[in-house]
């Protein structure tokens, strides 16, 4: 079974358009291929990213083959190097909502200890204010 049959159970799903909407995300396909996809996810509330608006891309895979997924808007996160991928191993989700979810819930929650950004997690250690701040104007500067 192919990923992209998963969407077809949500009720957002519209074919005709090609988009899914939720309640802090969408994202649609990218010209006639429903293998890349692009989408934007409205930062968290609480968080240095609340107020921006992150562009990404996704390109899926076949059945069991883990999404690529790329912030195409730069983004100050410790997960998240300098070219908008992610540090950390996407798990096995279900959907592409799943994903989606999974990506919103990594930027209300950092995973600290498996970052591979020694920067953000030096600035974050030593003064998480400083970090908060540093992150909100690169929020402000390229998420708006």
């Amino acid at each position: 079974m192919d990923i992209l049959y998963n969407l077809c159970y949500y009720s957002e799903w519209n074919p005709e358009k090609s988009r899914i909407f939720s309640s802090n995300w969408f994202v649609m396909t990218k010209g006639y291929s429903h293998r890349e996809l692009v989408g934007g996810i409205e930062g968290p509330s609480n968080t240095p990213y609340e107020g921006g608006i992150f562009y990404f891309s996704i390109r899926l895979g076949w059945e069991y083959e883990t999404p690529e997924f790329m912030f195409l808007s730069q983004i100050i996160h410790p997960n998240i190097d300098i070219d908008g991928k992610l540090l950390i191993k996407i798990p096995y989700l279900n959907g592409l909502k799943g994903l989606l979810d999974w990506v919103v819930n990594l930027l209300k929650n950092s995973q600290w200890k498996e970052s591979e950004h020694p920067r953000n997690l030096e600035l974050y250690t030593k003064d998480p204010e400083a970090y908060y701040v540093y992150a909100k104007q690169a929020t402000m500067k390229y998420a708006n």
